[in-house]
């Protein structure tokens, strides 16, 4: 592609990082101009998971990233209960159970069918059942021809796919060739240049500005071509700014952002409710604390990921643990119930 090659590899921390500061900017009301190029990024976690993929069976792929399904459920679980019991009857669009349903089966066709604080949680669905799908491909599909069949059928049926099925197995099956893309950069030792950097730039934005904001979560693409096109060039872009940053003094703090995935996706929509609701005694009704949200974005943006961050540095591991439902922390448990059991038992 014209790129630079070289022996040192993509510091994939730093770039999920990024990813995952901008995906708080986004749900922190940042303005249309922002938030329709960066809706192209998802793709970006699937490419990181093919960057760094290693040769597994699909049993321990699953054994591996099962975690992901515990915090899944475990804080779609917390901030449901915290969405149906608290929000005001005006954001409640269906019956409370259905949204405890719907969290269950992890598939939904609109935005409003999962508490909205927890909207996020349903790329961990999508992630896991990706990583399933990709393990089983390499497994068992041998074939050159048939696996990049596979692949190739994947992005044709796209338009077909406005559903994402249970579990996101369509979100995941439609996310493998960018997962593939990952392996091959890798492989390759690809690495796009400054130049590439501006010509994908300026893809994305003519991309974007033609095709509109596109939604992963609802399977809403817009003209399926040119997403695939803003999608590719932002893949470009980000590997570009991780290398960049890999060199800079953000390079610890984006690793740290990155090594708390798990508690930052999921809970950042709730800590971004929380603190707007803190200025409610200030601002006098919900309808003015949404326009000031609305209005001044960087603020709102910029204390929520202070007090993440100070969240992930002062709360106490174990409280984190639970919060993402930690199966390491469960088992401890479970190991200390049956000692205790069988203490009784021989008393």
């Amino acid at each position: 592609m014209g790129a630079e090659q070289g022996k040192r590899q993509l510091n994939v921390l730093v770039l999920e990082g990024l990813i995952l500061v901008l995906v708080v900017m986004m749900h922190t009301s940042a303005p249309e101009y922002i938030v329709v190029p960066l809706s192209y990024g998802i793709p970006t976690l699937f490419f990181i998971r093919g960057y760094q993929w290693k040769e597994r069976t699909p049993l321990e792929v699953i054994r591996a990233r099962i975690q992901l399904v515990a915090t899944y459920y475990t804080a779609g679980f917390i901030g449901t209960v915290l969405f149906v019991s608290f929000s005001p009857a005006k954001f409640l669009n269906y019956k409370k159970a259905s949204y405890f349903l719907n969290l269950l089966v992890a598939n939904v066709s609109k935005g409003d069918e999962v508490a909205v604080v927890v909207a996020p949680i349903w790329f961990l669905a999508t992630l896991f059942s990706a990583d399933v799908l990709y393990a089983l491909m390499r497994s068992y599909l041998k074939n050159g021809v048939v696996f990049s069949g596979l692949l190739f059928l994947s992005i044709l049926i796209r338009p077909l796919v406005n559903h994402p099925l249970f579990f996101r197995l369509g979100s995941a099956f439609l996310g493998l060739p960018f997962v593939e893309l990952g392996w091959q950069f890798r492989k390759r030792g690809l690495k796009p240049n400054v130049f590439w950097f501006f010509v994908a730039l300026a893809v994305l934005l003519i991309a974007s500005f033609y095709n509109g904001k596109v939604s992963w979560y609802t399977h809403d693409f817009g003209n399926v071509s040119l997403a695939y096109v803003g999608e590719v060039a932002i893949i470009v872009i980000g590997v570009y700014l991780g290398q960049l940053l890999t060199s800079s003094s953000l390079k610890s703090w984006l690793e740290k952002v990155a090594l708390n995935a798990l508690f930052i996706l999921p809970y950042h929509g709730v800590i971004g409710v929380l603190l707007a609701f803190l200025y409610l005694p200030f601002l006098k009704s919900i309808d003015t604390v949404q326009t000031f949200v609305s209005k001044y974005w960087f603020l709102h943006f910029a204390l929520t990921m202070a007090v993440i961050m100070l969240l992930i540095d002062y709360l106490p591991s174990t409280a984190k643990r639970v919060l993402v439902g930690d199966i390491r922390l469960v088992g401890k448990f479970v190991r200390k119930v049956n000692d205790r059991v069988r203490k009784t038992i021989r008393k």
